[in-house]
Order: C-alpha cells, then structure tokens, then sequence
C-alpha cells in the first residue's frame, strides 16, 4: 500500500523541502566541479534528458510501466546528487539498463546495441568498464529502494466507465506529462492520476472520482506544476561536453582516494 510504502516515506516532499535538496545537490556539484552553470539552465538540462530517456526506453521497447520507473529513478537520483558527479547522459543508460534487468538477463554490451548507444560515447565515457562501480553508486542514491508506485493502475480504475476512448487517450496523455514533472515527489498516484483526468475534462468531472476524500489543494499543486526541457541544441553539447569531463576529474579523483 502507497501510504505505509518507502515511497511514500523516502521520497515524498513538500515543495520547499524539495528545492532544498535539490539546491543542496547542485551546491554540491558547483563546489565539486568549478563550473559555473546557472542553476535554472542545470534543471531544464536535467529536464531535456528525461525526455532522452522516454526514446532511449522506447528503443528498447520498455512498456509505459517500465518507462515511468526508468525515469522515476532518473528524477530521484538528481535529489542527492550533481550532473557533474553523475553525468544525465549516463544516467538515463544506467537508469533502464537497471530496469531491463527486472524483466530478462541481459549482457550490458547487448543492452548497449538494442540502445543504439553510439561506440562513440561508449569510448569516451568507458561505460562498459566502470559499470560495475557506476551501478552501485546508482543503487545507493536510490536508498537501495526499488519499488515505484506509479498512477496508471488508478487511471485506468479511474476511467473505465463514463470515458470515451478519445478522452482515455489525452488523459493517458496528461498523466505521461505530469510524471515529468515532479509529481511523484509531491502527491499519491491516485491524486496524479485524478489530476491528470481533471486537466482533460475539468475538476467537476474529475473531483467526484475521489470518493469524498478532500484532494482539491493536491489537484491544483499539480496542475500548476510545470515542466521546462528547453535548452539550444548549443547548450545541450556544451553542456554534455561539460559534465563528461567534469565527471572523468572527479570520478578519476574519488577512486584514488578509496
């Protein structure tokens, strides 16, 4: 159950608590690594490589339940850590290489190929060697959590009388956008899911699917949440170029000193 689940009790925020440790991490970075990235500029990053992820995972044929975990664990690390220390362009592969490995064995050079990852980066980055290490370190920002409450089941639940299937789709729609956003830190599944039914046919429809609970403040703190990936394809280069050898110093740096 949500409300008694690590979920709720790890990774579930007030808005003010959640730019605090999201402001600590990117303080963290800055002191790490001597950039001098703005901080508004670093989200919409962060932002523009989820949706990297979303082609990533459709490359490789995850479901939407997969998608949305993969991307929920890509969100979760940025609470704890700097691009700097964990470069995005990294971590959207290891985040759905993490999750493949729930549904098949898989070898992580087939992964990679099945990705069209390029040999490039490959290279660059040395991925297939310091996975291992990589990995853990993924595993431990997670809190060795693995479990993802995500709202499709409420949607569904939700929508299965008094919706015609156009108005199922652009809610299905709704709820993708708001698991961008940062939703899941926020509200229950089944307020996201009821959010996302509301942006499509109102609240007048949408409220009274709650059953008398109260969840109007939560409907509209998630209607109001916004989601800004835009960045130049000029600053995403410079940018990846950036966190890629800011990552090499500071990873090069850690490992000599354990």
């Amino acid at each position: 159950m949500y409300p008694t689940s690590s979920q709720a009790k790890l990774w579930t925020f007030t808005p003010q608590e959640l730019e605090r440790m999201r402001h600590a991490a990117y303080e963290q970075g800055i002191r790490k690594s001597g950039s001098s990235i703005p901080e508004d500029l670093y989200w919409r990053y962060i932002n523009k490589k989820s949706q990297d992820l979303f082609s990533l995972s459709k490359r490789i044929e995850f479901n939407r339940y997969q998608r949305a975990t993969a991307l929920a664990f890509y969100q979760r690390i940025y609470l704890k850590t700097s691009i700097w220390e964990f470069p995005p362009s990294i971590a959207i592969i290891v985040s759905c290489f993490f999750v493949s490995k729930f549904l098949r064995v898989i070898r992580f050079c087939d992964f990679l190929a099945h990705a069209e990852v390029p040999e490039d980066f490959i290279k660059q980055t040395s991925l297939e060697e310091i996975l291992p290490a990589i990995e853990l370190r993924f595993i431990a920002l997670l809190d060795f959590r693995f479990k993802i409450h995500l709202p499709y089941n409420q949607f569904f639940a939700a929508t299965e009388n008094g919706f015609s299937d156009e108005e199922k789709t652009q809610i299905l729609l709704h709820l993708n956008n708001l698991l961008m956003t940062d939703a899941l830190f926020l509200q229950p599944p089944g307020v996201i899911a009821i959010a996302a039914i509301a942006r499509e046919v109102g609240e007048e429809r949408a409220l009274p699917l709650a059953q008398d609970v109260d969840i109007r403040n939560g409907i509209q703190e998630l209607l109001n949440l916004q989601f800004n990936p835009m960045i130049t394809p000029e600053e995403d280069a410079q940018i990846e170029v950036e966190t890629l050898q800011k990552f090499a110093m500071i990873w090069t740096e850690e490992n000599e000193k354990e």
